[in-house]
């Protein structure tokens, strides 16, 4: 990416914020951003983040990381998002150098060396069908190596999609409970269950606002993944499919040009999609991921099994945060409240 596309995405952002448009967080993804090579573009986009006011974090293969950490503390990244694709022995099957070696061990030391300084680092395991049984030696890994000790470190397992070697995200679930984990660190580490049931006992304790909402991510409402030829996608698992982009940076002008399929992405509402219109989940899936598109169409619903991992997380958050409000005095009134609560909703449907 060069400095003039970079100068010209930073005055759009620079207008829209002008006209009270709220943009502030800047991802870092790609392709590999963090390569040794990209240091000195990845700096400046720093700066123009720090000049606007927006967090940064980066999505990473974490092999080069060692060469990025002075400048990761400078620009106080909020996180960063490291994939790993197993254990050492398959991992280095999977993601390798170009002289053949394997980036496992590489990985793991700059791991330890960015938790050392307090960088809060999220690791993404993929999980297919070929390493599902693998998942308890990896956490082995992280704990021998002390990782799992700091509180900067976290770890989950997703499933891999659109490949010979998908899986469905409750064989991860059941794979965890089988080694040992307790239902509920099981539900916290398959990344798909985890989601559904960190935002429902975060209503209950009243923490944020439930998401209602009838979108499914910001795919639909406003993010821009920016390439670096400058061609703007709605999403980052299209980058590269030139035919889905949905528009481009124009350097001359510093403005973000974008073409009819933007209105399609941004029209993706529950309320226009079958058969989501008419069931009762709508506003809490929003209709599913669109990455399917355009094998499936547009405005068809895609639900993921996402009913199933409602009903079965939605229980267990609702008891975990019930047997809180009875062991803590200062839950006992919100819990009562949740109880006439229940009961009006059961009165009114069942009058």
């Amino acid at each position: 990416m060069s400095k003039s596309l970079v100068d010209a995405i930073f005055a759009q952002v620079k207008d829209y914020k002008a006209r009270n448009y709220i943009i502030n967080d800047c991802s870092l993804y790609g392709g590999e951003p963090l390569l040794a090579e990209n240091k000195d573009i990845i700096r400046y986009i720093c700066e123009k983040c720090r000049e606007n006011d927006m967090t940064i974090r980066a999505t990473t293969n974490g092999t080069d990381l060692d060469k990025y950490l002075d400048l990761i503390q400078e620009f106080k990244f909020t996180n960063l998002q490291i994939t790993v694709d197993g254990p050492k022995e398959i991992h280095d099957k999977r993601r390798f150098f170009a002289d053949g070696s394997g980036s496992f061990d590489k990985i793991m030391n700059n791991i330890a060396l960015a938790l050392e300084r307090e960088i809060k680092i999220i690791v993404h395991v993929n999980v297919g069908k070929s390493n599902i049984d693998h998942m308890s030696e990896l956490e082995q890994e992280f704990k021998s190596r002390g990782f799992t000790e700091k509180k900067n470190f976290s770890y989950y397992f997703r499933g891999v999609f659109d490949t010979p070697d998908a899986i469905d995200e409750s064989e991860i679930l059941k794979t965890l409970i089988n080694s040992g984990h307790s239902l509920y660190d099981a539900i916290k580490l398959a990344s798909f269950y985890s989601i559904s049931a960190r935002s429902l006992y975060a209503w209950l304790d009243k923490k944020i606002w439930p998401k209602i909402n009838p979108t499914y991510c910001g795919t639909q409402n406003s993010m821009n993944v920016i390439g670096p030829d400058g061609l703007i996608f709605p999403c980052w698992n299209v980058v590269a499919k030139d035919e889905l982009a949905m528009g481009f940076v124009d350097e001359a002008s510093q403005k973000f040009l974008y073409n009819f399929s933007m209105t399609e992405w941004r029209t993706r509402y529950v309320n226009n999609m079958t058969p989501c219109k008419d069931c009762e989940y709508l506003m809490l899936c929003g209709g599913g991921c669109a990455r399917k598109y355009p094998e499936e169409k547009m405005y068809t619903g895609i639900c993921q099994n996402f009913q199933e991992v409602f009903n079965y997380t939605a229980p267990k958050a609702i008891a975990k945060f019930l047997r809180r409000c009875r062991q803590n005095r200062k839950y006992m009134i919100v819990y009562k409240k949740f109880l006439l609560r229940v009961k009006k909703i059961y009165e009114i449907r069942t009058s």
